[in-house]
């Protein structure tokens, strides 16, 4: 079944195969120093948790030195030209848009170059197009574009806290959960860059209280309470 979006599906997703190959094209022939940046990634294994450092390649002043040349191919003017007739897109372009917690100014290329920037920090084969990334970066921006609010996410781990029982619903969108090593690592590394705890702390932790919520979408405001 037809979507009113396939258009803008296929044009987008056009764009970004190009682009992923034009920008590989363009690194190797003018020999581009790909910058990375170190930084440190704690996994948790049995009953420890290790630290190594690690490079991640920065790919933003890559995609600014092929901007306008990228923004020139037949792909993106007709994925632009595309994004601009769409009833809810045009709204959030050259314009503060964010919550009351943070704003910031949009323009298309933001938008319409974030699918491309997801598929470069993908840890393995940045060049490569990977369908699921784009498919996932295309839903959440459709869904960011239609809807009158953003969905938020705060998640507290919890001391001393012991269940049975891997998820405990409290009330709709509260709930207590057992935390993923993915998350441990998480606040590992955010406690190893803020000073705020040592790693070694989050051994005896388990369960985290996670808050859904939604907050209103601004666009064109600045801290208006109206």
């Amino acid at each position: 079944m037809s979507s009113p979006h396939d258009d803008l599906h296929d044009t987008w997703r056009s764009f970004v195969v190009v682009a992923l190959e034009r920008l590989q094209r363009n690194v190797d022939r003018d020999k581009v120093a790909i910058p990375t940046f170190p930084e440190e990634e704690y996994k948790f294994e049995g009953s420890g948790v290790t630290k190594s450092y690690v490079d991640r390649l920065e790919f933003f002043p890559v995609v600014y030195k092929y901007e306008t040349e990228l923004k020139g191919l037949h792909e993106y003017e007709s994925l632009a030209s595309l994004a601009l007739s769409d009833p809810h897109i045009p709204k959030h372009v050259d314009k503060l848009v964010g919550t009351e917690f943070s704003v910031g100014w949009k323009t298309l290329w933001a938008y319409l170059s974030f699918p491309l920037v997801k598929q470069l920090n993908k840890r393995q084969d940045p060049f490569k197009f990977d369908t699921y990334i784009f498919e996932e970066s295309f839903s959440d921006l459709m869904l960011f574009f239609s809807s009158e609010t953003i969905a938020m996410l705060s998640i507290a781990p919890l001391h001393n806290f012991e269940t049975n029982f891997d998820e405990l619903e409290l009330q709709q969108g509260l709930k207590i959960r057992r935390l993923t090593k993915d998350e441990l690592a998480g606040l590992a590394q955010a406690g190893g860059e803020s000073g705020f705890f040592a790693s070694h702390e989050l051994l005896g932790l388990k369960y985290a209280i996670e808050l859904n919520f939604k907050v209103r979408k601004r666009i064109g405001e600045l801290f208006d309470d109206a």
